[in-house]
């Protein structure tokens, strides 16, 4: 069985909110988007306080939302990685095939995702462009697209 725990949203801070989620689920390897700061390591501790620790790795890394140094210890660091999707598409082919069917399936539901703007190469590198991406706003997310010719509102 799957759990999906969204710590950020809920747990956050609240280091006892997330070690019930994780004994409640059962997890034992976690996704972290930020990158940085605290989130990796309170993810790690809670896997540990529930004893839920394995050999290798347990978490994944795969954004950059927090451009602040990680407080993960050595140990911790150990027994994470970046989430690298061709590194398991070439692992294990059917099982990677089988996952983009299904996201080829939910692609407006599970899968679905909006823009804020969508944004031609031409505008993309500009001075006024860049400015915006360089805030990293939540929720706000540009779909670079080379045909686009109009400007878009940023």
């Amino acid at each position: 069985m799957t759990h999906t725990t969204n710590s950020v949203a809920s747990c956050h801070g609240r280091s006892q909110d997330l070690l019930a989620a994780v004994k409640l689920t059962g997890a034992s390897i976690g996704f972290d988007a930020t990158g940085g700061g605290a989130l990796s390591a309170q993810i790690l501790d809670a896997i540990d306080g529930a004893d839920h620790t394995k050999e290798g790795l347990q978490l994944y890394n795969y954004g950059g939302l927090d451009a602040s140094p990680s407080t993960s210890t050595v140990a911790q660091k150990a027994r994470t990685s970046f989430w690298l999707l061709p590194m398991w598409a070439g692992k294990d082919r059917a099982r990677f095939a089988e996952a983009m069917k299904r996201v080829s399936a939910e692609i407006t539901t599970t899968f679905a995702t909006s823009y804020t703007a969508e944004v031609g190469l031409a505008q993309a590198v500009t001075v006024d462009a860049l400015q915006v991406y360089a805030k990293q706003e939540t929720g706000k997310k540009y779909l670079l697209n080379p045909q686009t010719v109009e400007l878009a509102k940023l």
